[in-house]
């Protein structure tokens, strides 16, 4: 029995089947946390930064350099008084009690710095600012700022803020690395509810605009739904065996589960609304349907899933748990679009085109306008396929170059709306300090083996004299300049004499094998700017321990060092995944095929149309802001790119394999692009509106991402499918006589009703096959 006649024998049972399945899950299953992947780590355990972290919580037995909670107090147009420094210090000695239910041992590893603990310091307190207009409460935690310990602890920062009794005219607000996450966390949430309410309403219209009929609508829809159900309670379960899923991995999951169910649906779907056309039975058009849909819609599921499960083997945190979010996504929206979605339509029958009948006695003999489009564009790239292929090769050639040629923004500060604290915090540090003042870099030097207080104080002295000057290194502190490079040497050497013991205690550790200090950068803590800096310090302090034959390791903390290892480990990450993605889908794809040059060329114009999109997203968002593109927009592109321009390359492939049959590879080609270009196109149109939907996130990142997924499909529907591929296929003379046979299994029905033949004027020859 073949699987259309199982589906249609077995409907009810299928479909009950389903809703069973997500009935026992809703109940059984509880709903997401939406903190529960705040617990994991995004960098590797064996990443620089965290390597930084553990080495000085060991040599200095301090864990609170982790991250930090900053909050600042502000007064626009005056200076600070004397009742607004002593609210700080409250706020500060409130924020060290423990909560209710916890110990005093709580906040053994916190750390908090206010104006006043710094008041040695005097005219040049880093916390209080020139214009003493503004200063700084900096709490240090223990906690990774991914962490639900630090969401809490800003939570609570929020609330004690919140119910002080500040003086008229102070204004207030938290930042920091804790802060921004805990921030960015609610814009996501936030984003994540109204991106999926706008992909519902955009994939309802889209499909009342292919159809014209609600039922077809609603059927897809419904499968989805239920869908959706199933797989977040599914990564629920997940978790319990050490898969993590936070709010980015469930958006994306749930977009590409609307994306790609839908689009399985719609092929489906459209093949039944051909074979209704044809044949007397709409039994025999629904198992005609279902036998000739099912190869290419599990070839497609099954390709995208193997070549994207390569993320699971990223060290990014993001991309390693988002890989079998993905890949759960495909597969179950493969298999229902093959089992529920089938059920539903041999349930509902040909009702499901309603108010617009779709059988062999109601056909027209008017060929449809829809169609009439598709066979002229059919006719103009099968007659001149080479000239098409060249102008649509130089259409994206400068947008491909663009692509190529682009540097990424690791700037997630700047991505938040400013009606977040942490970014109205970042503003306000901007106004009165140097933007690096918010998360200062610290730097470690270690030895194996321990050092007198002097060669400490010597080699410091080293560092800092030829950090002075260095371009982006705005102060220093540290061992030989506990106040600063703001303040004089005389003053530094003051201090130093003054507060020898505390000031060797803070800076050197207590084996004497370590000493730390704190550079201050110019430019915001994750700009490239800030990178580059970075990068000069190392270099500078390197070279200096070199120079001084002092044999040191350095490690590098704070939100500057962490940034510049978040970059090197998602590029190495992406390149990794990028070529085992490509390369496992095009051995599937010619496994599929048999046809190694169009399965190479393939998978080579998905890459191109990934480029364009990325080049016309640059250069718009340039001109909207002069922002550059976020490091994400290139991952999560490339993905769902990928991913899709394969499922429709596969599509057409397919349906060019079962016209190949009987005709020749001109009227095949032309046939294929006829039949299939209504139906790819409403799933790349349905698609690019479920993708884009994301412009209404409050993140700009996701606002980025959103354009670039949208545009991306429209590319990849409207000129890399239908022109690209149709061209070289005609130009190469490919046949895909040989693909293999469960894509394109033998069909005989009824011969058609009688109608001028749509691309009959290139020698079409209509035998009566799919």
């Amino acid at each position: 029995m073949r699987i259309g006649e199982l589906v249609f024998r077995f409907r009810w049972q299928i479909a009950a089947l389903w809703l069973v399945a997500m009935a026992a899950l809703l109940l059984l299953v509880p709903p997401a946390d939406p903190t529960a992947g705040l617990t994991r780590d995004l960098l590797p355990a064996d990443s620089p930064f965290y390597q930084a972290l553990n080495e000085y919580a060991e040599r200095f037995r301090d864990k609170s350099g982790m991250s930090e909670i900053v909050i600042i107090f502000e007064r626009p147009d005056a200076a600070l008084t004397p009742r607004d420094l002593a609210d700080a210090e409250q706020v500060g000695q409130q924020l060290m009690k423990p909560m209710p239910g916890e110990s005093l041992d709580s906040r053994r590893d916190i750390k908090i710095h206010t104006p006043k603990s710094l008041a040695v310091m005097k005219s040049k307190n880093p916390l209080m600012s020139k214009d003493r207009q503004a200063a700084m409460v900096c709490l240090f935690l223990p906690f990774k700022d991914t962490s639900a310990d630090a969401a809490r602890m800003v939570d609570r920062v929020h609330a004690i803020i919140d119910d002080h009794p500040f003086a008229a005219g102070l204004q207030t607000a938290i930042t920091g690395s804790a802060g921004f996450c805990r921030d960015y966390l609610v814009a996501h949430e936030r984003s994540h509810d109204r991106t999926l309410t706008v992909t519902v309403i955009a994939i309802i219209l889209v499909l009342l605009m292919v159809y014209r009929a609600p039922l077809a609508a609603a059927v897809p829809l419904a499968a989805v739904g239920i869908l959706t159900a199933i797989t977040t309670r599914l990564t629920i379960v997940g978790q319990s065996f050490g898969f993590s899923t936070g709010t980015a991995e469930r958006l994306f999951m749930l977009l590409l589960l609307f994306g790609a169910g839908v689009d399985y649906s719609l092929l489906f779907i459209g093949r039944y609304r051909e074979f209704l056309r044809k044949v007397q039975s709409s039994k025999q058009a629904f198992i005609f349907a279902l036998d000739t849909s099912c190869g290419a819609i599990a070839a497609s599921a099954v390709t995208t899933a193997a070549g994207l499960a390569a993320l699971c083997l990223a060290r990014f945190g993001v991309f390693r748990d988002v890989g079998p979010a993905i890949v759960l996504a495909l597969l179950t929206a493969g298999f229902a679009s093959i089992t529920l979605v089938p059920a539903m339509v041999a349930i509902v029958g040909p009702a499901l085109f309603w108010p617009r009948p779709e059988s062999r006695a109601h056909q027209s003999t008017d060929v449809p306008r829809e169609e009439k489009l598709w066979t002229w564009l059919a006719n103009h790239v099968t007659r001149r396929p080479g000239l098409i292929l060249l102008l649509t090769l130089a259409l994206l050639a400068g947008p491909v170059l663009r692509g190529v040629t682009l540097s990424w923004s690791y700037d997630a500060h700047s991505s938040l709306p400013t009606r977040y604290s942490a970014s109205r915090g970042m503003d306000l540090v901007r106004r009165h300090w140097s933007a690096g003042e918010i998360s200062q870099t610290r730097v470690l030097i270690a030895t194996p083996s321990p050092h007198s207080m002097w060669d400490w104080i010597s080699i410091s002295t080293k560092i800092v004299a030829n950090l002075r000057g260095l371009p982006g290194i705005c102060d220093v502190r540290g061992l030989s300049a506990p106040l600063g490079l703001r303040e004089s040497g005389l003053a530094n050497i003051a201090a130093g004499a003054l507060g020898g013991k505390q000031i060797a205690a803070e800076f050197a550790s207590p084996d004497s094998r370590a000493i730390w200090f704190s550079a201050t950068l110019d430019s915001a803590p994750q700009s490239p700017a800030a990178l580059t800096a970075l990068a000069r310090l190392r270099k500078t302090i390197e070279q200096t321990l070199a120079d001084a034959a002092f044999p040191a390791q350095i490690h590098l903390t704070g939100a500057t060092a962490e940034t510049a290892d978040l970059r090197d480990v998602t590029q190495s990450d992406f390149r990794r995944v990028s070529i085992m993605s490509l390369t496992v889908m095009l051995v599937i794809v010619a496994a599929l095929l048999r046809d190694v040059p169009l399965s190479v060329f393939m998978v080579v114009a998905t890459v191109v149309g990934y480029l364009a999109t990325l080049g016309v997203t640059a250069w718009v968002f340039q001109l909207l802001g002069g922002t550059g593109l976020d490091w994400e927009v290139e991952v999560f592109l490339f993905i769902v790119m990928v991913a899709v321009g394969q499922d429709y390359n596969l599509f057409f492939a397919v349906r060019l394999a079962q016209e190949s049959q009987s005709l020749d590879v001109a009227a095949a080609t032309s046939r294929a692009l006829v039949h299939t270009g209504s139906v790819i196109s409403s799933c790349g149109i349905i698609m690019a509106a479920t993708l884009a939907s994301m412009v209404v996130g409050e993140i700009k990142m996701l606002q980025q991402l959103g354009f670039a997924l949208g545009l991306g499909m429209l590319i990849d529907t409207f000129v890399i499918r239908p022109l690209l591929l149709p061209a070289f296929i005609v130009l190469t003379r490919r046949t895909i006589s040989k693909a293999a046979r469960f894509l394109h299994p033998t069909v005989e029905w009824p011969a058609p009703l009688e109608r001028p033949c749509p691309t009959a004027d290139i020698g079409h020859n209509h035998t009566g096959r799919s």
